[in-house]
């Protein structure tokens, strides 16, 4: 061949990169809420509650100087008490991707559990809303069940959770479509 022909030769195309399942797999945020604000006000609510029952308690006593005493070492004990129910409150969460749905529940300062489940054992989404306050500030309790011997999930005080059911049922169908076209076998 000449120089000519070479530099007449039709242009390269680039190859079409063939889908992969590694492709689908990669994991992709859907969606990612934290516990309703209404819990955390009737944890408030309940510590206070107690906090007042041990003030009665301890203002028997008509000393002034001890009396104020008292309410300052309340007060300091109330605003970390506070700070811990929020950090704690605050770190429960569900995040539901492509593949799966992830569940964080702390339910003390030092007990943390973290679970995952993949949407192929997702059997039912059902969710409860009991009472005036989970209806006017629509919160609820979401029931994801899941298929075999998994626990199910149960998200106590879950923001909007038909919103959250119909984002789960959507990423399950999606789901499955795509497992179904690119013929995928995740039974092994």
């Amino acid at each position: 061949m000449t120089k000519k022909q070479d530099s007449k030769s039709p242009t390269k195309t680039k190859p079409i990169k063939p889908v992969k399942a590694q492709d689908f797999l990669d994991r992709q945020v859907i969606f990612e809420t934290k516990r309703h604000w209404f819990g955390l006000f009737t944890l408030y609510g309940l510590t206070i509650f107690g906090v007042i029952l041990i003030a009665v308690f301890f203002f028997r006593n008509n000393n002034i100087f001890s009396s104020l005493l008292i309410i300052g070492i309340i007060a300091a004990i109330l605003a970390i008490i506070f700070h811990l129910i929020y950090r704690v409150y605050s770190s429960n969460k569900i995040t539901i991707s492509n593949i799966d749905i992830q569940q964080h529940i702390r339910s003390a300062l030092f007990h943390k559990v973290f679970s995952t489940l993949n949407l192929i054992d997702v059997e039912d989404v059902t969710y409860t809303q009991n009472g005036i306050f989970a209806t006017i500030f629509d919160y609820g309790t979401l029931n994801i069940e899941t298929a075999g011997e998994q626990s199910n999930f149960v998200f106590i005080y879950c923001p909007q959770p038909d919103k959250i059911r119909q984002h789960i049922t959507q990423a399950r169908i999606d789901y499955l479509r795509k497992s179904a076209e690119y013929n995928l076998n995740f039974s092994d």
